[in-house]
C-alpha cells in the first residue's frame, strides 16, 4: 500500500476517501469481535471458535491500511511541495549550489577501479537556484571525485547540475553531478564515534588479502566498499550478499555470544544485549533493514526482561508496520523487503518444517537419523531462498541453483568470521595491533566463505534464467498454496464425515 502511494501520484481525495472506508472497517471488525467474546448463553457452542482472532487480524490490517494510506499520501505531498523538486520539474538539468547531509558512506561507483568517483546519498538543508536561496529535505544522489575522506553525517557544500531523469523517483528528486565538496560540519557524539571506528578498522584490515579487506568490514559494520567487482559478482550470484548486510543472522550470533558470556541476573543480559544493539545500529545506520533487525532482536530483549517468549511473526509484522508508517519510503527499499522476507521465512516455513521433520520422521533408525540432520541443515537456508527468490528476480533475471548448497556450506564460518571482525572493529580504535591480529583471524574464516562464493559462481546452472521471471514464480507459489489450503480442506471434511 505504501509503494503504491509513495510512487504513483494518487489525489489526495482519493487516499482519504480510502482510507476512511477501511479505518470504518477496522472498527466495525473491531466492534465485532468485542461483542464475540462476550456471547449469551442461547448463542451456540461455535461463537467461541478461533474466528474471533481472524476477525481481529483483519481489523488490524485494515486500521494499518488506512494508517499506511495516510502517512504515505502525506510523504508524497511533502515531497511534491519541496522548493526542490519544484525548481527540477520546470527543467531536466538545473544548476545548484546547495548544503547537504551525507546519509551513507560514500561508495565507489567502480568497485576494484582507480577511477575515484564515488557516489552518496545526501538529503538536502538549504539550496540556491535560479530563483534564490530555499531550504528543503529533499534527497539527492551525488556523484564525483574527492568524496573518500568524507563519512556519514558530514555537512558539506556542493554546486553542479541535478540531472533528474537518473534517481529522480520519491524520496529522490535526481543526480548531481559535483566534485571535491567543502566539508561545513562534521557531527560529534555517537556519528563521530561511529567514524572514528569505521576508519580504525580500514586500517587494522590493511595487509590483509583481498577478500579480508572487503569481508571483514562488510561482516562486521556491513561495509564492502573495499570488495572487488569479480567476489561481489560472486557473492551476489551464490545469495551470500546478506553476510555483508548486517542481518538478522549478524544480530542473533551476537546476542547469542553476549548472553553466554554475560553473568548475573536477567536484567544485567538484558541491559548489556541492549547496549549492544545500540552499539550495532550506531556502527551500521539506521537503514530500514538494520533497523528491523535491531527492532525484532529488541522485542527478544524484551521477552528476556519480561520472561516470556515472542511470538515471532506477530513481532516481525508489527515491526515492519511501525517502520512504513514512520518512513513511508522504506517500502521501496529492496534491501528491507529482501531482509522481512526471510526473516519470515525463517520464523514461519523453516518452523513448519522443523516442526513436521519432529513428528514425521523418526530418530531410531539410520535412515530417519540422516534426514533429520539433513533437514535441521537445510530447513533455513531453503525457506530464505524461496521466500526472497521473486524478489531477487526483480535485481537479477537469473538466480543460481546453488544458493542453499553455499548458505550450507559457509555456515560452519559465520559465526566465527562476525565475532572476530565484530571484535576487530571495536577495539581498533584503542589497540590497532590487537585489532589487526583478530583480523587476520577473521580472515581465515572469510577466506572460505569467498572461496565457496567463487567456486558456486563458477559451477553450471550458478546463471540460470527463469522463464517470465518474479511472474513465474509467484505464480508457482500461488498454485502451492492454494494447493496445500485445498488439500487441507478436504482431508478436514473427511474427517469429520467419517
Amino acid at each position: 500500500m505504501s509503494l503504491l502511494i509513495s510512487r504513483a501520484d494518487v489525489p489526495a481525495a482519493v487516499t482519504v476517501c480510502v482510507a476512511v472506508i477501511l479505518l470504518t472497517l477496522g472498527v466495525g471488525l473491531f466492534l465485532w469481535w468485542v461483542r464475540s467474546q462476550h456471547p449469551r448463553r442461547s448463542d451456540p457452542v461455535h461463537a467461541l471458535t478461533p474466528v474471533g482472532s481472524l476477525r481481529l487480524a483483519l481489523c488490524a490490517i485494515t486500521i494499518a491500511a488506512a494508517a499506511a494510506l495516510l502517512t504515505s499520501n502525506a510523504a508524497r505531498i511533502v515531497y511534491n511541495c519541496d522548493p526542490l523538486t519544484r525548481v527540477v520539474m520546470n527543467s531536466k538539468e538545473t544548476q545548484i549550489s546547495a548544503v547537504v547531509r551525507l546519509v551513507n558512506d560514500p561508495q565507489p561507483m567502480h568497485p576494484g577501479a582507480s577511477s575515484g568517483r564515488y557516489g552518496v546519498n545526501a538529503r538536502v538543508e538549504k539550496f540556491r537556484g535560479p530563483d534564490g536561496e530555499s531550504s528543503s529535505s529533499i534527497m539527492l544522489y551525488i556523484t564525483g571525485k574527492g568524496w573518500s575522506d568524507l563519512s556519514r553525517g558530514d555537512v558539506v557544500q556542493v554546486s553542479g547540475r541535478i540531472n533528474s531523469t537518473f534517481r529522480g523517483d520519491p524520496p529522490f528528486v535526481g543526480t548531481l553531478r559535483a566534485n571535491d565538496p567543502r566539508v561545513i560540519e562534521r557531527p560529534g557524539g555517537w556519528l563521530a564515534w561511529a567514524r572514528v571506528t569505521r576508519r580504525a578498522l580500514s586500517h587494522a584490515t590493511m595487509g590483509l588479502s583481498d577478500q579480508g579487506k572487503a569481508l571483514v568490514p562488510g561482516m562486521s559494520v556491513g561495509d564492502d566498499r573495499a570488495m572487488s567487482r569479480d567476489l561481489k559478482q560472486a557473492m551476489r550470484s551464490s545469495s551470500l550478499t546478506h553476510l555483508t548486510a548486517v542481518s538478522g543472522s549478524h544480530i542473533a550470533i551476537l546476542l547469542a555470544v553476549v548472553v553466554s558470556v554475560t553473568p548475573g541476573t536477567r536484567r544485567l543480559r538484558a541491559g548489556v544485549t541492549t547496549a549492544v544493539l545500540l552499539i550495532i545500529l550506531a556502527l551500521v545506520g539506521p537503514e530500514p533493514s538494520v533497523l528491523r533487525s535491531v527492532s525484532t532482536a529488541s522485542v527478544g530483549v524484551a521477552g528476556l526482561v519480561l520472561g516470556r517468549t515472542g511470538q515471532g511473526i506477530s513481532a516481525l509484522c508489527t515491526i515492519v508496520t511501525v517502520v512504513i508508517l514512520v518512513d513511508p519510503w522504506a517500502a521501496q527499499s529492496l534491501g528491507f523487503a529482501l531482509s522481512v522476507a526471510a526473516t519470515l521465512g525463517v520464523l514461519g516455513p523453516s518452523t513448519a518444517l522443523l516442526r513436521w521433520m519432529k513428528t514425521r520422521v523418526r530418530d531410531d533408525t539410520v535412515t530417519g537419523k540422516i534426514m533429520r540432520r539433513i533437514l535441521a541443515v537445510v530447513a533455513i537456508p531453503l525457506t530464505c531462498q524461496i521466500m526472497v527468490l521473486p524478489i531477487l528476480l526483480l535485481l537479477s533475471d537469473t538466480v543460481s541453483i546453488w544458493s542453499v548448497m553455499a548458505n550450507v556450506a559457509v555456515a560452519p564460518s559465520v559465526a566465527p568470521a562476525t565475532v572476530l571482525s565484530m571484535a576487530t572493529a571495536l577495539i581498533a580504535p584503542e589497540f590497532p595491533q590487537l585489532a589487526h591480529l583478530l583480523a587476520q583471524a577473521a580472515q581465515i574464516f572469510t577466506g572460505w566463505i569467498a572461496g565457496v562464493a567463487r567456486w558456486m559462481n563458477d559451477l553450471p546452472g550458478a546463471h540460470w534464467a527463469i522463464p517470465g521471471g518474479s511472474l513465474t514464480v509467484l505464480a508457482v507459489y500461488a498454485v502451492v498454496v492454494m494447493g496445500t489450503l485445498w488439500v487441507h480442506v478436504r482431508s478436514r471434511g473427511m474427517i469429520a464425515v467419517s
